[in-house]
């Protein structure tokens, strides 16, 4: 039986409310349209704004990340994700940080095949009944 590709993991405790499910709706949605190769999905969830700091060292916009799509630069077999941190800052973004797994693709011209394990800082921000990824930083860590 194979697991589900695409795992949002929330720490112990976690107490969550409304606001918080949709936003972590909109989070695994955001993963799983990597999985899928969903590029407009991905596309629909990054703010026009949107700022990433990625693993290849570098700082990407949205146009960079439309570009990365269509290379297969940015395509996943699997995408786990551990929240460790999440918290509504007070301008209502709310910050969510912690560790995350990526499986590519064997298309994924970057990773060419090899897992990648990283820490990320992600801002999320509503407009209307969307949610949009506005600033992320992600950097590959070592393996155990």
């Amino acid at each position: 039986m194979r697991s589900d590709p695409c795992q949002l993991v929330l720490p112990p405790g976690f107490e969550s409310d409304p606001e918080i499910d949709s936003l972590l709706e909109a989070v695994k949605a955001s993963d799983l349209a990597l999985v899928i190769d969903d590029h407009d999905a991905v596309l629909r969830a990054a703010a026009p704004e949107m700022r990433a700091n990625v693993p290849a060292n570098f700082v990407m916009d949205r146009e960079m990340l439309r570009q990365g799509l269509a290379l297969n630069m940015i395509t996943y077999e699997r995408y786990v994700r551990r929240v460790e941190h999440l918290s509504r800052r007070p301008n209502g973004e709310y910050l969510i940080m912690g560790e995350e797994e990526v499986f590519p693709k064997s298309s994924n011209v970057r990773l060419d095949g090899g897992k990648e394990r990283r820490r990320f800082t992600d801002i999320w921000r509503q407009e209307g009944q969307s949610w949009l990824l506005s600033v992320r930083h992600a950097t590959a860590i070592n393996p155990d």
